[in-house]
């Protein structure tokens, strides 16, 4: 188990122990070491660590890998699946979490918040300090990605009587319009958003989405929002587009290179000198209830596959699975 950041491991070990499996903390500071330290596992329970096709081929054993978490990008997916070890993800535990974190984001950014808090630390007191803010119910609300957190983020959006504009090819242009809010491409979004807020998945079609080329298009006063993935923004030209003012600001809950996934990670990252950029540790998930729900379901997923049965979520489907056979 890859415990990265837990406080402890209590809810893991004592639903494991359910079915006589014992729960060992990933100790490795080299890929050697984390080959070393799998190879005899009959399931992984990944927070951060990347488990890549050459971990899978080490492992003779493991059944399922069983992701904290909803993303799955850490996994090598068909790799486990082609060696039949099932690999599974906690699809639901943090919705509302994310969505309260992603308005908190848009409303400090909205209001200058950070700009405001530094000012008065330094001793000046003046309302120019935030110039220009915008009223939000005369904002245009660009929304990319509709899924159960995008519903959630529009409904409190809407609430502050805000236009919105809703790009997500999966989901049909009725359903957006039941929502109260208007299909729109990429490019339309783009150009007419006072509000840029992303919330979709990471994958090949969405890496670097908000690239310099997109950036261009967007006013120079919009406020670019990300709850979702880092990689999604083209960090490099997010830094450029802030440094030179073609855009006003940013909120980011995630970075293009993650932290908690760099060992001895140093905070040298430019975004972090700039005033008009907001970056939160990857914390729109967090709760204590959503702590404790997400812990529970990956290990009883690992439980249910050690006892013999089928994962409850799983995200492959592999035709055998080490020592089982499944209809």
């Amino acid at each position: 188990m890859d415990t990265h950041d837990w406080d402890s491991i209590e809810i893991e070990k004592n639903i494991l122990a359910q079915v006589d499996c014992e729960v060992l903390p990933l100790v490795f500071s080299n890929d050697d070491e984390l080959i070393q330290a799998i190879q005899d596992a009959d399931a992984l329970l990944p927070r951060y660590v990347n488990i890549n096709r050459k971990h899978i081929e080490a492992m003779q054993r493991c059944k399922i890998i069983s992701r904290s978490g909803i993303g799955v990008d850490i996994v090598d997916v068909d790799a486990a699946t082609e060696h039949g070890i099932w690999v599974t993800n906690v699809p639901s535990y943090c919705e509302h979490e994310v969505a309260d974190h992603a308005v908190a984001l848009i409303l400090a950014c909205v209001r200058k918040i950070p700009l405001y808090q530094s000012a008065v630390k330094n001793g000046i007191w003046k309302w120019q300090t935030g110039k220009q803010i915008i009223r939000m119910n005369n904002a245009v609300f660009g929304l990319i990605g509709f899924g159960k957190i995008g519903k959630l983020i529009w409904q409190r959006m809407k609430g502050f009587g805000c236009r919105g504009l809703i790009y997500d090819p999966f989901i049909p242009a009725e359903v957006i319009k039941q929502e109260g809010a208007e299909p729109a491409d990429l490019d339309m979004l783009l150009k007419s958003s006072d509000i840029v807020h992303i919330q979709c998945p990471l994958n090949s079609q969405t890496y670097h989405m908000i690239n310099a080329e997109k950036l261009r298009i967007m006013k120079p006063t919009v406020i670019l929002t990300n709850a979702s993935r880092g990689p999604i923004i083209e960090e490099s030209a997010l830094c450029r587009a802030l440094r030179e003012g073609r855009i006003a600001m940013a909120g980011l809950d995630d970075l293009e290179e993650e932290p908690a996934k760099i060992r001895d990670w140093k905070p040298s990252n430019p975004l972090f000198q700039l005033p008009n950029v907001i970056v939160t540790p990857h914390t729109a998930w967090y709760s204590e209830q959503s702590v404790e729900e997400v812990k529970q379901i990956s290990a009883s997923e690992i439980a249910r596959v050690l006892s013999g049965q089928k994962p409850l979520y799983p995200v492959n489907n592999p035709k055998f699975a080490k020592g089982i056979e499944y209809a």
